[in-house]
């Protein structure tokens, strides 16, 4: 979906528009109250105190490198500034969904004080009142010393800041579908996008958000000075060949401990030249040792 704001960038950029942003915009709302039926949702306002960030996934699709991609856009709001951080990962799991949250702890500069977190990610869930969270995100909570608050299920009003946020990230930064060499690249154009609204953006009060988010700074904590190694360390037992399954994924670790052992002192190596063509399941080298020897 547009914003009347998006709709009016390009018609400028890409029909060459000359007039007025408030002359889209009173079309797109009267648009709106044609075409919209039934009576709106109402809820409470909460406030925020400073410090504290929500955090949610949505979905988008991006090409990258000519070919196109789904992905996930991990978002962090911050409801007393309005400032939002985002990033492009390739999937949800809880190793992708901790290295993202680093990389936006280190973007603003401190870590939140509080993180709300919507009860289906990779973090943790609450179900009958008990929350039940992964260990990778506790010891990154430890890391970061971060409290955690889970919504109840289907109650995306308890962190409606960062569901706007989604729904505002997506229609401003990825409309049309952005295209990247890498994904690196796409995170470089999402950081640009996110600095360049948040100094367009103002909060509730009708303050800047750039100087809002200085009591979202003052209320948050001061980085560890070593980041969290986002990594889940376990235990898996390699075949004859060397290779291992993790996770269903299969990946190859070269020479087993056991046969470093067993092996001794390397002395020849044999392997086949850059270049050269091998085949799946044949020999295309040697290894002797003083035993074999």
């Amino acid at each position: 979906r547009h914003t009347a704001k998006r709709i009016y960038d390009r018609a400028v950029a890409e029909k060459g528009y000359s007039g007025s942003y408030p002359s889209i915009r009173r079309y797109v709302s009267g648009w709106k109250r044609e075409h919209v039926q039934g009576p709106k949702d109402g809820f409470l306002e909460l406030r925020w105190a400073p410090g504290t960030a929500q955090v949610d996934f949505g979905n988008f699709v991006a090409t990258i490198g000519g070919v196109r991609v789904a992905l996930k856009l991990l978002v962090a709001s911050f409801p007393h500034s309005n400032a939002r951080f985002c990033m492009a990962l390739p999937c949800e799991r809880a190793e992708v969904f901790c290295w993202g949250l680093r990389c936006i702890f280190e973007w603003a500069g401190r870590s939140p004080r509080v993180l709300v977190l919507d009860n289906a990610t990779e973090a943790g869930r609450m179900a009958f009142g008990k929350v039940t969270e992964s260990r990778l995100f506790s010891q990154f909570r430890a890391h970061y010393r971060c409290e955690s608050r889970y919504c109840n299920p289907y109650s995306g009003n308890e962190k409606g800041s960062v569901e706007n946020a989604v729904g505002f990230l997506r229609r401003n930064l990825l409309v049309p579908v952005p295209e990247a060499g890498s994904l690196e690249e796409l995170n470089r154009m999402l950081r640009d996008g996110c600095d360049r609204l948040n100094a367009q953006s103002a909060n509730r009060d009708g303050r800047p958000t750039a100087q809002a988010f200085q009591e979202d700074l003052a209320g948050m904590l001061e980085l560890p000075g070593v980041p969290f190694d986002a990594v889940r360390w376990g235990k898996a037992k390699s075949d004859k060949r060397g290779y291992v399954r993790v996770d269903g994924n299969v990946g190859f670790i070269g020479i087993t401990d056991y046969a470093q052992h067993a092996l001794g002192n390397i002395v020849y190596v044999d392997m086949p030249d850059q270049g050269d063509d091998v085949v799946a399941g044949e020999e295309f080298g040697a290894v002797e040792s003083v035993k074999a020897a």
